[in-house]
């Protein structure tokens, strides 16, 4: 279809003219209506009968070509509404109706019969009503071509050819195929007319109705994928109850999906679904009744747990992290057998599993209880688990959440040196050492006389002298001696060094044993 531009769009600011286009609404002629614009009334109301179809998107433009769900035999009716580039619309055209003769066949039934490698398929058509006789005389026949929807790119061949007729009506317009593969995949059938030896046209394939399932917990989507040139207005869904008896209706739904649901996960459950349809056209036949492939299914868990928030609580006095955990508002999981906890012993490190819990009801854990990790800050998650089932390929499996909150918490580093001992082997203070300490890594500790040399050196944080010379192991005076110290702390964004220095004084008096 083509129209004349608005005539205000010469006199519209550059803005408004670039950003402008065009709408096209549509209604079928046996869809009364008695709406016309009137004076100043912009656009079409919704309730006037039209839908919105299509659009220009350029003001330049001024055609359209609809391709979208028309039928044969049809009266088509059109309005075009300007639309400016602020948003505003223009009043409505005049109406314009259109037709889609029917001088070709159309497609009925492509309709799945017996489900095998090497089932069968019933294939209908409605003949052309309005055969220009004279450009195409007869004697007439039909062909019926089709290709496997399986992916392979095998161009379409043909698959039956009825007997020549003088006389359309003296023709058949129903066949079964059979020796076609229904069971790995839907089937795309065309019926082409030919005239003596002339092809008449080219009308458009219809598929089989084809079955694919998405299995879950308890549950198993159904999606019904159809081409058709006709309009399939509703779905009628079947299963096996039980599975391997006759088929009983579950539901009759208006879109190509169904999920069936409070089904018991591993086990078998067959279906197929009857797809209801019909052309614009009165005189095709209606209902168009076409039905799936039979197939089956088997519901598996691939539903995760609720995601787990969690609230870590650091300690520093006792060195312990309390976690706990639960779901987040408003997700309820009713399978949920375990956690895993993951924790990063550094900001930016990976998670790794710390402790698997077994125990749906246990939500809190302590980090750090027997104190051989030392430390308590890092990066910890929660995650849900649920039950360890066979999945479809018969190994165990289970889902996990997902890791919601990643909750970090850092230490409290504490290294303290005292500054007076007494090597004089009477026990208590014998060895100069640090104060009980929490956090370090590791220290480095040199310790000086009074002239600068280098009396001792440790690595060890609870440094331990005696009082004795590094190298010789020979007692030294009593006196001020002075230390350097490097404290490496574990903190959450990693070791870290804390430097300090001090004065020692070292204070031997009598000695605890006698020669």
């Amino acid at each position: 279809m083509t129209w004349q531009p608005n005539e205000c769009v010469d006199d519209l600011t550059n803005p408004i003219q670039v950003l402008g286009g065009y709408e096209v609404h549509r209604r079928t002629a046996d869809q009364e209506t008695d709406w016309e614009p009137v004076l100043c009334e912009t656009g079409i109301p919704a309730d006037a009968g039209y839908a919105l179809v299509g659009s220009v998107e350029s003001l330049d433009e001024v055609g359209w070509v609809d391709d979208t769900g028309l039928s044969f035999g049809v009266t088509y009716c059109y309005r075009v509404v300007t639309r400016y580039g602020d948003g505003a619309l223009s009043l409505a055209s005049e109406e314009v109706c259109g037709r889609i003769r029917k001088d070709v066949p159309v497609m009925t039934r492509a309709s799945v019969l017996t489900t095998s490698e090497s089932g069968s398929v019933l294939a209908g058509w409605s003949p052309p009503t309005e055969l220009d006789t004279v450009a195409f005389p007869g004697p007439y026949r039909y062909e019926l071509w089709g290709q496997p929807m399986d992916g392979s790119g095998l161009a379409p061949a043909q698959l039956w050819t009825s007997s020549t007729a003088d006389a359309l009506s003296g023709l058949d317009t129903t066949t079964v195929l059979t020796a076609l593969n229904t069971e790995s995949h839907a089937w795309s059938l065309a019926i082409h007319l030919r005239s003596d030896t002339v092809l008449v046209g080219l009308p458009p394939a219809a598929t089989t109705p084809w079955l694919t399932f998405t299995p879950d917990d308890n549950r198993l989507r159904l999606d019904v994928q159809q081409g058709v040139p006709w309009r399939v207005a509703s779905y009628v869904v079947e299963r096996q109850i039980p599975t391997g008896g006759p088929y009983v209706v579950l539901d009759t739904v208006e879109v190509p999906m169904y999920v069936d649901s409070n089904l018991v996960n591993g086990a078998t459950y067959c279906y197929r679904v009857t797809t209801l349809g019909a052309y614009d056209d009165p005189t095709t036949e209606s209902p168009l009744v076409n039905l799936s492939q039979e197939a089956c299914a088997r519901p598996f868990d691939y539903t995760a747990p609720c995601a787990m928030a969690l609230e870590v609580a650091a300690d520093c006095e006792v060195e312990r992290d309390t976690l706990r955990w639960s779901p987040v508002p408003g997700c309820d999981s009713d399978d949920i057998v375990g956690y895993n906890i993951y924790w990063a012993p550094f900001m930016g490190d990976s998670l790794t599993l710390w402790r698997a819990v077994d125990n749906p009801d246990d939500t809190v854990a302590v980090f750090n209880e027997d104190d051989v990790l030392g430390t308590i800050a890092g990066c910890f998650v929660v995650t849900a688990l649920d039950s360890l089932l066979p999945g479809p390929d018969g190994n165990l499996r289970r889902n996990e959440s997902v890791s919601l909150d990643t909750a970090c918490v850092d230490n409290c580093p504490y290294y303290f040196l005292p500054n007076v001992f007494s090597p004089n082997r009477d026990g208590p203070n014998d060895a100069f050492r640090a104060f009980p300490w929490k956090f370090v890594d590791s220290v480095n500790v040199a310790i000086h006389n009074r002239w600068g040399e280098v009396v001792f050196h440790t690595n060890d944080p609870d440094i331990g002298w005696d009082g004795t010379y590094l190298d010789t192991g020979e007692a030294l005076p009593e006196g001020v001696y002075f230390y350097a110290a490097t404290v490496y702390t574990r903190r959450l964004v990693g070791i870290v060094p804390e430097r300090f220095s001090g004065q020692i004084h070292m204070v031997r008096g009598p000695s605890g044993t006698s020669d």
